[in-house]
Parts: structure tokens; sequence; C-alpha cells
């Protein structure tokens, strides 16, 4: 698929998209959901829910990030060889609806990386807990994240990086999923 159908295609999906071309030559296509003008009279605005796709060491990158420094709940980071993989993931991520699992509302639309066959079993073997208790287990997990800035990798960063996941029946409970999978915690805030 060349840039220009991608383009093309994030358009016909009524994204706003402002394509580059980096010195390299290579690709570069800011997404947003619109433009939001600054000063009316100069033409420069704000994009308003920004993200980009780009071409990087073979591969195709979806990138939205919104969180200083870095990565949020919902931020992304995804790669992949084929385009269309890119651009689908893109249009998922701004018109995908969470999904429920046991009352939980994932949004596995924003989260690619996430198996929609491991997230049951993640969730079935989460732990229920207080949250003094999630204070106390939480924090290790904060600190290394921290001292993985700036040189951490996202496999690194995602291990120490939970996930608060709202319950669609019972408001005191909040389920914390790593956001690699590897755990999960049930924390009831009603206890």
């Amino acid at each position: 698929m060349e840039i220009e159908v991608a383009i093309q295609r994030l358009e016909a999906a009524e994204l706003t998209i402002l394509p580059r071309i980096k010195p390299s030559g290579e690709g570069w296509i800011t997404i947003a959901r619109a433009i939001d003008p600054i000063d009316e009279g100069d033409g420069i605005g704000s994009l308003v829910d920004g993200s980009i796709i780009f071409y990087q060491d073979g591969n195709w990158v979806f990138r939205k990030w919104d969180w200083v420094p870095g990565p949020g709940y919902d931020d992304i980071d995804f790669r992949n060889e084929n385009l269309e993989v890119i651009l689908n993931v893109a249009i998922e991520y701004y018109f995908g609806e969470p999904i429920l699992i046991d009352n939980w509302i994932l949004p596995l639309h924003k989260h690619p990386e996430w198996s929609a066959t491991r997230l049951p079993v993640v969730i079935e073997s989460a732990k229920r807990i207080t949250v003094t208790e999630w204070d106390v287990i939480r924090a290790p997990y904060t600190q290394r994240r921290w001292q993985l800035h700036p040189q951490g990798t996202l496999v690194e960063i995602f291990a120490c990086l939970f996930n608060p996941i709202t319950n669609s029946q019972y408001p005191d409970l909040t389920l914390y999923l790593r956001r690699d999978l590897a755990e999960a915690f049930i924390v009831d805030r009603g206890v």
C-alpha cells in the first residue's frame, strides 16, 4: 500500500491528515480528529487528539502519545511491517469501542498489543485486594518505572504500568491490569 492510498483511507474515516516527508524521504503522516485554530488570522492551529504514522527501521509505526514523559494508560507505539495493519490499528484506536468482559469495560480498541483471548484469563486470575494493599503493591512498580526513564524500552515500562479498568456494575471496584497482561488486581474502594 502506498502512502497516498493510506492518506485517502484516513481522510475517508473523517480524520484530519497532515502528510509530511521526512528529510530521509520516508513517509510521515500526522493524524488528528480536528485542528482548533489558535489565531484565525495566521493559520496556526492546535491538533485535537493527535497521533502519527511513520516508517522506521523496516516497520510502520502508529504512535499516539499524550502523557509526559509517558507512556500513559492508552499511549501507543505499535509497529508492523504492513502499512495496512497500521491503518487498521489507527482507525480502530479512534473509532473503536471498549469491550465488556465480566462487567469490566476494557479499551481493547486502544491496545492492539492485548489479546482478546488472554484478557479473560488474566481477569479471572486477578487478586482482590484493599486500597492499602494496592498502594503497597504498586509502589515498587512506580519506582521501577521512574528508574527506567528515559532509557527503558516500552516492554520494560509496560511491565511497570497498570491500567485502571472500571466495572459497569460495581463502581467501587477497579481492575488494575498490568499493561503487558502479566498480572491484575481488583481493588475494592468500598472496603
